[in-house]
């Protein structure tokens, strides 16, 4: 048990368990959400939570271990409430939390007899507001039936909320007022205006929004130090606001379906970023991605993209390039590329010429050549390539589809 303690030991310094948590009565919420599991002991699963309590209306968040034998009933997803008592009645099936208070970790027992769900289901905003204080989830899909979004505000604890649908007001700019708030998606109807206020959260880290009538985005972004997912999607906007760039803990920028037409000639610097999508819009060039350090995934299929340059290969992280269905007539390929690059989607362009030069791409494991023009050939020596599948034209190369047939790779042959 002191294994995860130490290994997690600058993650839970911070959080400093008080030692109220112990006492009779003291009611704990947790979510459910694992940070961690690991096997101590045979027959005990441990696990590291979060877990909140709300006390004179203000929420608190720890973390704690929670040590549940392997023979006990598993809980459900969703939200709980439990108590924390000195003395439970001992039973097997009791969980042990192991609070940790400046490094010093204190056992004690979880009586599951007092186990009870929160509910994160409701049937409208009506119901949630029965109990806003002990909200910690919202997920609503509005109806014109839902009375006024006015009343979000009133969900202080909230730490999630999904606003789907069709709403009669449109939404309040009073999102900073959600202190806890850790991921927010709107996808409303109608929705024209993004709320500056959603820039205004401290602990947001995921942030997803979807409007067609949505023509631009709001700036302050650079206030979102700790978000790591931005989806946006069916947008009409036509470009990325400048301070996007100012988001240090970014991981995934999903662009889908916009009308997004250019991107900077450099890409802004994201230190983190593993994934780009950018499908579905106008884009013509691809940018550099030198300050993206880490990405491992560029998917920017279904633009007006008309060439591949060789710099995209050259980024020490990519591992799958998805280009496909744009109007790539020209490919160049680096001289000389070591790193793994496990797949390349070329479908359905216009492309005149696969240079020889592709197999420089030494590690190129997943290649998509179908639905190119009937002219196209495959050069021979991809047949050296270390290639587990391929997709081609009918045409291309028989000779080369036969011998990887024969060699027992994965090989799928399309007709144009």
């Amino acid at each position: 048990m002191m294994t995860i303690v130490k290994r997690y030991r600058n993650l839970l310094l911070p959080l400093i368990t008080i030692m109220a948590l112990t006492s009779c009565g003291k009611e704990i919420v947790f979510d459910g959400e694992i940070l961690s599991r690991s096997k101590v002991t045979p027959g005990m699963t441990n696990y590291l939570v979060k877990v909140f309590h709300v006390e004179k209306g203000q929420l608190t968040t720890d973390t704690i271990e929670l040590s549940r034998p392997e023979t006990a009933v598993p809980y459900k997803a969703g939200i709980y409430t439990f108590y924390l008592r000195k003395d439970p009645q001992s039973n097997i099936n009791t969980p042990e939390v192991l609070t940790v208070d400046a490094g010093e970790s204190t056992p004690a027992k979880l009586a599951i007899d007092s186990l009870s769900i929160v509910s994160t289901e409701f049937r409208g905003l009506k119901e949630a507001l029965n109990n806003p204080e002990r909200v910690y989830k919202l997920d609503l899909y509005l109806t014109q039936l839902d009375p006024d979004l006015s009343n979000l505000t009133k969900f202080k604890n909230v730490r999630t909320m999904d606003l789907r649908g069709t709403a009669v007001t449109p939404l309040p700019d009073a999102f900073d007022q959600f202190e806890h708030l850790e991921r927010l998606s709107i996808a409303l109807d109608d929705l024209t205006v993004i709320p500056p206020s959603v820039l205004k959260l401290p602990n947001l880290r995921e942030l997803s929004i979807y409007g067609p009538d949505i023509t631009e985005l709001p700036s302050g972004w650079g206030n979102l130090r700790d978000l790591t997912r931005l989806t946006i999607t069916n947008t009409g906007i036509t470009a990325l606001p400048a301070d996007i760039a100012e988001l240090p803990k970014l991981t995934a920028l999903l662009l889908i379906r916009n009308k997004i037409s250019t991107l900077p000639e450099v890409f802004p610097e994201f230190p983190l970023l593993e994934q780009l999508n950018v499908s579905d819009n106008a884009i013509t060039q691809l940018p550099l991605f030198r300050n993206c350090p880490k990405l491992k995934w560029v998917t920017a299929n279904k633009n007006a993209i008309t060439n591949v340059p060789a710099h995209i290969f050259e980024n020490q992280s990519l591992r799958r390039l998805n280009v496909a269905n744009n109007q790539i007539r020209h490919l160049e390929f680096p001289a000389r590329c070591p790193q793994p690059h496990y797949a390349l989607n070329l479908r359905n362009n216009p492309i005149q010429t696969i240079p020889e030069t592709i197999c420089n791409l030494q590690w190129l494991s997943n290649l998509d050549l179908s639905d190119l023009p009937q002219e196209v050939k495959l050069p021979d020596c991809l047949m050296r390539m270390q290639i587990k599948s391929i997709r081609t034209n009918e045409n291309t190369n028989p000779k080369m589809v036969k011998k990887f047939q024969e060699e027992g790779y994965q090989v799928s042959v399309s007709s144009s």
